[in-house]
C-alpha cells in the first residue's frame, strides 16, 4: 500500500468490507425530524442515512396498474412470536435483564389476527388505500416487560442498560441460541418512538390481556428468526 492508501501490485487487496460501517444507524423517509436528531444525539453522529427500500417497494405497488391498498404493522405479536416470546424465554432464564435506557419509550403491539382482519378490510375498501395496523395499547416498553414477568412468573431482576451493553449481551447469546437476538437498529426503532402510530388504533386484542391468558406457554422455547427465514422449523 503507498502512501496514499491505495493498495499497490502484490499486496492484498482492499475490500468494501475492511471500510465500512457495522450497524449502521438509519432513519426512514417519514421519520419525524425529531426522532432523527434524537437518534443523532444518543450515537454521537452527525450524519443519518435514511432507507428507502420500503418506501420503495410502496411506490412500486402505487405505480402498478392494479387496485391496492398498504397495511403498515408497527409491532406484531400473537403465538410464538420474535419478541414476546423470546422476552419471555430471558426472563424464564437470566437472573437479570437489561433493558435500553429507562424504559419508558412507548410501543404499539398488533396482534397478528388483527393484522390479518385490517388487511382483509383494507383489500375489500377503496383503491390506494395507506394505513397503520396498531394496537389498542401503548404501554412503556418497562411496563411490557413487567407484563411478561408477572405472566411467567419470572424473579429475573430487570435493569436499565446502556444501549450499547444491551447490543453486547445479546451479541454474547446469540451463539447459545443460534439466532441474531438483536441488531442496533432494532434498539434505535424501539427507543425512538418507531414502533406506534399516530392514526387511531384499528387493534382490538389488547397485549395485557393476551400476555396474561398465555403467561404459561410463553418462553418455553427460543423462537429464532434466522430459522424461521431459512428452514422450515423456527424454533432453536
Amino acid at each position: 500500500m503507498n502512501g496514499s492508501g491505495i493498495p499497490v501490485s502484490g499486496a492484498s487487496p482492499m475490500t468494501a468490507a475492511m471500510l465500512m460501517t457495522r450497524d449502521v444507524i438509519t432513519a426512514y423517509p417519514d421519520t419525524p425530524l425529531s426522532a432523527a436528531v434524537r437518534q443523532m444525539f444518543q450515537h454521537r453522529i452527525d450524519r443519518l442515512p435514511v432507507v428507502r427500500a420500503k418506501a420503495a417497494v410502496e411506490d412500486r405497488v402505487r405505480d402498478a396498474r392494479l387496485e391496492w391498498a398498504i397495511v403498515r404493522p408497527t409491532l406484531t405479536f400473537g403465538s410464538n412470536d420474535i419478541l414476546i416470546n423470546n422476552l419471555a424465554w430471558a426472563l424464564r432464564r437470566l437472573p437479570v435483564y437489561g433493558i435500553p435506557g429507562r424504559g419508558r419509550y412507548p410501543i404499539q403491539p398488533v396482534h397478528v389476527d388483527d393484522v390479518a382482519r385490517i388487511c382483509l378490510e383494507a383489500a375489500e375498501g377503496r383503491s390506494g388505500l395507506v394505513t397503520d395496523a396498531a394496537g389498542p395499547e401503548t404501554p412503556s416498553y418497562r411496563d411490557l416487560v413487567g407484563t411478561v414477568r408477572s405472566a411467567v412468573g419470572s424473579r429475573s431482576l430487570v435493569v436499565p442498560m446502556p444501549a450499547w451493553a444491551v447490543l453486547v449481551a445479546a451479541r454474547a447469546m446469540g451463539p447459545i441460541v443460534h439466532d441474531v437476538v438483536l441488531r442496533r437498529d432494532e434498539i434505535t426503532e424501539l427507543t425512538t418512538g418507531f414502533l406506534t402510530s399516530r392514526e387511531p388504533p384499528q387493534g382490538q386484542i389488547r397485549p395485557a390481556e393476551w400476555i396474561a391468558q398465555h403467561g404459561s406457554e410463553l418462553g418455553r422455547r427460543w423462537a429464532s428468526e434466522l430459522a424461521r427465514n431459512y428452514s422450515r422449523t423456527g424454533q432453536a
